[in-house]
């Protein structure tokens, strides 16, 4: 049996679960930052008016 043919009896199953997970991480982490990203320029405009009050 050469190397190439022991590839393919391979299952992949330990690939799929470590993709999965990193997808999931990757996900969460991604979230997190945007979410900070967003509450930090809410945190830096919260001193202004808001465009409807401010043109009244």
């Amino acid at each position: 049996m050469t190397t190439h043919e022991h590839d393919h009896t391979h299952t992949h199953q330990s690939d799929r679960k470590a993709a999965f997970l990193g997808l999931i991480i990757g996900a969460i982490v991604i979230f997190g930052i945007l979410r900070t990203i967003v509450a930090l320029t809410n945190a830096h405009y919260d001193h202004e008016k808001p465009a409807a009050t401010a043109t009244k």
